[in-house]
């Protein structure tokens, strides 16, 4: 997934990923609220590509599946996809510098997997970023921090002067200014990609949008950590129509028994102005960039 460009520096986790999931506004559209499966946590990053922590067997074979209602089609769902991106753009003049502050809670099912340094991550954390744009649009600060349940910070990273720290790790990346608009093009793009190559579903409900993308399994897949294997995965975004912004990505899983279950949840906060970073970011700031 192409997410936003400094989630490489700063998400550092193990594990697959299933799918990609999108959710988008088509209008006119109505649709019963969804019963949804018990909801755990889920996996990060699931992909059916190998993996050193999580090997996916040679018969891991995908297969599009036909949306079995609310199907749309790739046109109308481009061109509705068009529409959020810009409403979302509109809403940040990139003309005014400053800093802006989003939130994202993670919830996996088997597990984050580990840092670089050998810590684990855990199976549910938040993460806060702070990014500050100069007058041209440009991201060239940026700060994370990724904390526990309790609040606590197991991972840190900051952006500054095209350099790139982390306290998991002493390596120093180049990590060049970045239109702020990368920051709200990552999960369309997403949509993009997987509407050109899996038929989508799109339901709108009271206050939200949904697309999703299935895949079927040629065989049942064995994950590791989970005791049944899964013969289908349904991957979802939500997106808020008054904002246009992205609000949840979801990995869906059913399972050989019928039974489903939420192998992953990102839950991300509006991204929005504030006058500076929290003291607390700044603090880890200051020590990251002096190293």
């Amino acid at each position: 997934m192409k997410n936003y460009r400094m989630f490489t520096l700063f998400l550092i986790s193990a594990g697959i990923t299933l799918l990609a999931l999108v959710f988008i506004l088509r209008p006119n559209t109505s649709a019963d609220a969804p019963i949804s499966p018990q909801s755990i946590s889920g996996m990060e990053n699931m992909t059916l590509e190998p993996s050193k922590n999580a090997p996916m067997p040679a018969n891991a074979t995908r297969v599009p599946a036909q949306p079995q209602q609310n199907a749309v089609s790739r046109d109308e769902l481009l061109t509705q996809l068009n529409n959020y991106r810009q409403k979302a753009q509109e809403q940040f003049p990139l003309n005014q510098a400053g800093w802006y502050h989003s939130t994202w809670t993670v919830d996996n099912a088997v597990g984050g997997g580990s840092m670089p340094n050998g810590e684990p991550i855990p199976a549910q954390y938040t993460s806060e970023s702070w990014y500050y744009v100069d007058e041209e649009g440009m991201v060239i600060r940026v700060i994370t921090l990724m904390k526990t349940p309790e609040g606590e910070v197991f991972q840190a990273g900051a952006i500054d002067g095209g350099k790139g720290r982390n306290s998991a790790f002493s390596d120093v990346t180049d990590n060049e200014p970045y239109p702020f608009t990368d920051l709200l093009n990552g999960s369309y793009d997403e949509i993009k990609s997987n509407a050109d190559l899996i038929p989508a579903a799109l339901r709108e409900y009271s206050g939200r949008v949904e697309i999703s993308f299935v895949e079927d399994y040629q065989q049942p897949v064995k994950m590791v950590g989970l005791d049944q294997e899964i013969i289908q995965s349904d991957i979802r975004f939500t997106i808020d129509p008054n904002t246009g912004l992205v609000a949840k990505r979801e990995v869906l899983s059913t399972f050989v028994d019928g039974s489903q279950r939420v192998m992953m949840s990102y839950a991300f906060s509006p991204l929005t102005a504030v006058a500076q970073p929290t003291d607390e970011a700044l603090a880890w700031y200051e020590d990251l960039t002096k190293k």
